[in-house]
């Protein structure tokens, strides 16, 4: 049987579930697979039920699908390729920058780097501390959080912060999202919230001005809860240090439990999430992209650094 997961906006299946059921019990040209017998030659003998294997239909079936999903990886995922990259590229490397805001919205008090190398199969996450010094053409001194909201913020101001990216670690990344607090927490909830083990009893201010406690220990968070984890610092003894490796932790968790094939019927809500509340310079297949290596590359493959 065949059914589809879920659909492009131009109405084609992006996804499909098949199931396949075959006998048990044959005779004749076979394979032992999990526990079960499968006929290799087409032409096994019926078993007990009357009913054919029917093996070698079910490969080539599963070949044509096979087929069909390279076909939609080529035609509907992409990687972005900087058009300003300093020098020779990693070959199927890509390379993005995931901010998040403040609660005024101007500072980008979190910055990651998400990086992807398809061939050694690998992924990484690098913060960058927010009080990372720069210096402006004016020769003035300010902090790396400073230039999005210093520059009018948009598109103006991304640039610029990008142009500082670049300064600092030597290329340009290949593309940038930055989220806003209130679509951070919207997208926890609509993945159901996360499990994760809170290092320390904490309290904090949510958007709404009451206060989050959280307890020491694994807990499910909602979307509430997990940004007062998110923005708690000054109770680490390392501070802003302690704060992004957190962040790290929990966003490794979050792709975790959130890149599952349970999941793969939310991906229309939480890409219309992205393009509604978001500010990026990035589109559906080059997400699409990194969601399906994230997938397939596997958690354990996934590094962090600062």
């Amino acid at each position: 049987s065949h059914q589809c997961a879920f659909y492009s906006e131009e109405g084609a299946c992006l996804h499909e579930y098949a199931t396949y059921s075959c006998e048990s019990k044959t005779s004749g040209k076979v394979m032992v697979c999990g526990g079960d017998v499968f006929c290799l030659d087409g032409e096994c003998d019926k078993a007990q039920s009357g009913q054919s294997n029917d093996f070698a239909e079910a490969v080539s079936q599963l070949a044509a699908l096979a087929a069909a999903a390279l076909l939609f990886v080529g035609n509907f995922f992409k990687m972005p390729i900087s058009e300003d990259s300093l020098g020779q590229r990693k070959e199927n490397t890509a390379t993005i920058l995931l901010c998040g805001t403040d609660k005024d919205g101007t500072r980008t008090d979190t910055m990651m780097l998400l990086y992807v190398d398809t061939v050694k199969r690998q992924a990484g996450l690098l913060s960058l501390p927010r009080d990372t010094y720069t210096v402006t053409d004016y020769g003035a001194s300010n902090k790396l959080n400073s230039a999005y909201g210093r520059n009018g913020g948009g598109e103006e101001g991304m640039e610029v912060l990008f142009d500082y990216v670049q300064d600092t670690i030597g290329y340009r990344p290949d593309g940038y999202v930055l989220i806003e607090l209130p679509m951070l927490q919207n997208l926890i909830d609509l993945f159901g919230g996360v499990e994760y083990h809170v290092p320390q009893d904490m309290s904090v201010g949510s958007l709404s001005g009451a206060s989050v406690f959280l307890q020491e220990g694994l807990q499910h968070l909602d979307g509430e809860k997990a940004l007062a984890l998110l923005r708690f610092r000054y109770g680490y003894i390392d501070q802003d240090l302690g704060r992004q490796n957190v962040q790290k932790d929990f966003l490794k968790a979050c792709m975790k439990q959130w890149l599952t094939v349970d999941n793969l019927g939310k991906i229309t809500d939480v890409l219309e999430l992205f393009k509604a509340e978001s500010f990026t310079d990035l589109e559906t297949k080059h997400f699409l992209w990194f969601g399906w290596n994230l997938l397939t590359i596997g958690f354990g493959n996934i590094y962090t650094d600062t």
